[in-house]
């Protein structure tokens, strides 16, 4: 351990922060959405490219834009929606998850 925490001190790392890190985390399990789920693992680099690249368009064009296409009920629709593209958007840039073992504490 020690060499490690020389060998990033070389580098730049400040190795009392990354022994905090290691610390504070040591019983949190995190895992990539994209390490854990099928769906996401099958899409080719072209498809998530695309999925990405809708994303800002959507926000772009706003809640009150959605809200017209989704009546009956628009508004709430739209704000559902734009907060599932942005959990979609984290999924697919490598974001993570805390495993239930950690969530339950």
């Amino acid at each position: 351990m020690r060499g490690d925490l020389r060998e990033a001190a070389q580098y730049g790392g400040e190795p009392a922060f990354i022994l905090h890190v290691l610390i504070c985390t040591r019983e949190w399990r995190f895992r990539r959405y994209t390490d854990e789920m099928e769906a996401l693992r099958r899409l080719t680099p072209r498809q998530r490219a695309l999925l990405l690249g809708g994303f800002p368009l959507l926000r772009g064009l706003g809640e009150s834009w959605l809200a017209g296409l989704l009546e009956p009920m628009g508004a709430e629709r739209a704000r559902i929606f734009l907060s599932q593209v942005g959990r979609l958007e984290c999924m697919l840039t490598g974001g993570t998850e805390e495993t239930l073992l950690r969530q339950r504490e």
